[in-house]
């Protein structure tokens, strides 16, 4: 039996993540930002803080409080210890939640000066409850190496995995990963090889600085060429190569616009070996530009319209650096919860799961990860979303990937994950919700992304085993779809006249009967003569937020901005072409519910084969 083994190190970030981002640190100590920039002169080092005399410090914090209630559930651990050395003197005090958050003081030490260790049992904490410690100096006080310690089995520390990076001409985010790789080099030491897999036009390898930081990863790197498979594809070929190379108990997949606490590896691999069954392990995203803040604690699949989202309960965008937001304040931060899946920004696969599960569906992009946690929880394999395991991601309100050309990918992909589990009788719902939405995409002259739509749907009719030879293919024909609508074309807007009228970018805030309100009297809308200003003037320019579907079909004309450039599209409303896409949507949807029992048995019975490393490896091996 190894005793005092550290679970979870009590770490700050790096110098440099400090500089880039310091409200970074209230994730590590409870802080407002204001109370950052003086914690941050404290710091001595990844493990060590110098607190002055007076001075106290609460790390009820997202990254180094422990969450037992996720240990409790899930592991062999029965108990933790609070070990660290303190140099000076303290005042010490362990503390604890619950579920519904009320705190209890464990532990009260006054001025203490030496190796400090407490040991907490973890049998109250089945529903929820984090464990932290709050100090104050006594006199200028030096903490080092704090850690939450269990006694483990003497084979334990062994295991290894290897990291899956996929991307696409993403190269200054890649090097940036690399330096953080190469500065934290130490808490590699359980990480067998990086994978990057480079699908980009542009070459990675000869990136400015890429090769010179490899170089001082000894050997730990290795990027591989391939053509774009999406997402699925570079993920899939990171767990492809892990499998091959036979040395990794895991796989830790990880998007390449993302900043990764090094620390959450070995996070991730402890709880992995200790948790009583196969399980996998996700960790957080927080928002790159706005680094407190959560962008999902726990997700979930509805099962009637298959439709991504968080768990009821839970908040989107929660910043922990603000006092109310904190997590002591955090009530539903606090209980447990179980979760359908965890997104592959960053996520810790055992190998013994993608040997019975497969790999990646080849959907290219979207639902590839919400799919895989599905199938590996039909075979028994549980996914936790671990606190206190994060990466900083771009955020998503930068992207336009509803309505541009991942649209395709978002309908055909939900409806192939419905097709898995849904049967004739519980499909009515499903394609109900399916269709007011494509109706109202049209209804919003959004043309090109009901074509879209069209195009998805009628996919669904092909052999599902043959998906993985769309992979190649299928974004060539998107664009040139798109090519043929306005509405999916940027220009600066000083290529257009100005609008007719006084833009009123006003927040939409009707509640459910305004918004349906609004739909009603948008689709009435479409059978009035179209109203186009001689001149080419557009009627309104709409901020991208603002381009609500309950509000565009009740206009005739409109500049759009872009979420992701500053560019505008001209949405033109055209009667003619409405009406033709809602024919075809409606006799497609009819068509579906009619052939969903045949199309439901044949997608769920090549699922396992759509996925498997067979069909993969050809593919790659090509």
């Amino acid at each position: 039996m190894i005793q005092d083994y550290p679970l979870y190190r009590v770490v700050f970030p790096t110098s440099k993540r400090i500089e880039d981002a310091i409200d970074c640190l209230s994730i590590y100590a409870e802080c407002e930002i204001a109370k950052a920039y003086k914690i941050s002169k404290w710091i001595k080092s990844r493990t060590k803080i110098e607190i002055p005399k007076g001075k106290e410090l609460s790390f009820c914090s997202y990254f180094n409080a422990f969450p037992a209630s996720y240990w409790k559930r899930n592991t062999s651990v029965k108990s933790v210890t609070l070990i660290m050395n303190v140099k000076g003197k303290a005042d010490i005090k362990v503390l604890s939640t619950d579920e519904f958050a009320d705190r209890s003081v464990l532990h009260t030490e006054k001025d203490f000066s030496g190796n400090f260790r407490f040991t907490v049992s973890l049998k109250a904490f089945e529903n929820g409850g984090w464990i932290w410690f709050d100090v104050k100096a006594k006199e200028k006080t030096e903490f080092d190496k704090m850690f939450w310690a269990a006694d483990v089995s003497d084979n334990f520390g062994h295991a290894t995995a290897s990291i899956g990076v996929t991307t696409l001409n993403k190269a200054d985010y890649c090097l940036k990963q690399l330096k953080n790789f190469e500065e934290n080099f130490s808490e590699l030491k359980n990480i067998d090889k990086i994978y990057f897999v480079d699908q980009g036009s542009e070459n990675l390898n000869d990136y400015k600085g890429v090769k010179e930081e490899i170089a001082k990863l000894d050997g730990k790197v290795k990027i591989i060429k391939q053509k774009n498979l999406g997402g699925s594809g570079g993920f899939s070929r990171g767990m492809y190569e892990t499998l091959k190379d036979k040395k990794s108990e895991f796989v830790f997949l990880l998007d390449d616009d993302t900043f990764l606490e090094t620390e959450s590896l070995q996070r991730a691999i402890n709880f992995a070996s200790l948790c009583n069954e196969p399980t996998i392990v996700g960790g957080h995203m927080f928002t790159m530009g706005e680094a407190p803040t959560i962008h999902a604690f726990a997700e979930r699949i509805r099962r009637d319209v298959y439709k991504w989202g968080t768990v009821p309960g839970t908040e989107q965008a929660h910043n922990l650096s603000l006092v109310p937001k904190f997590l002591s304040s955090t009530q539903w931060m606090h209980r447990y919860y179980d979760v359908d899946y965890n997104g592959w920004w960053m996520c810790l696969i055992p190998i013994k799961v993608i040997e019975k599960t497969g790999l990646a569906i080849p959907m290219f992009i979207k639902w590839d990860d919400s799919e895989f946690g599905l199938r590996a929880f039909d075979l028994g394999f549980k996914t936790v979303s671990l606190p206190g395991t994060n990466v900083w991601h771009e955020a998503w309100q930068g992207k336009d990937d509803a309505v541009d050309w991942t649209a395709y990918y978002h309908w055909r992909n939900r409806f192939i994950v419905a097709l898995f589990y849904l049967d004739q009788k519980a499909s009515l719902r499903f394609l109900v919700d399916s269709y007011i939405w494509t109706i109202a995409m049209a209804a919003s002259m959004r043309y090109s992304v009901a074509t879209l739509y069209i195009d998805a749907l009628n996919f669904l009719y092909n052999d599902p085993v043959d998906l993985i030879e769309d992979l190649e293919i299928r974004k060539p024909i998107i664009d040139k779809v798109r090519k043929e609508f306005s509405d999916a074309q940027t220009h600066n807007l000083s290529e257009f006249p100005h609008p007719r009228y006084k833009t009123d970018n006003y927040k939409i805030n009707a509640g459910k009967i305004g918004t349906l309100a609004g739909l009603l009297f948008g689709f009435l809308h479409q059978f009035t003569p179209e109203k186009h200003d001689p001149d080419g003037r557009a009627d309104y320019y709409i901020a991208p937020l603002r381009a609500h579907w309950s509000r565009m079909p009740n206009l005739d004309s409109a500049l759009v901005a872009s979420n992701a450039t500053d560019k505008v599209s001209l949405y033109k409303r055209d009667r003619k072409k409405f009406f033709a896409l809602a024919k075809e949507l409606t006799k497609l949807h009819i068509r579906l519910f009619r052939d969903w029992g045949k199309l439901h048995k044949a997608y769920s019975d090549a699922r396992f084969e759509m996925s498997s490393v067979k069909k993969w490896k050809n593919l790659f091996e090509k």
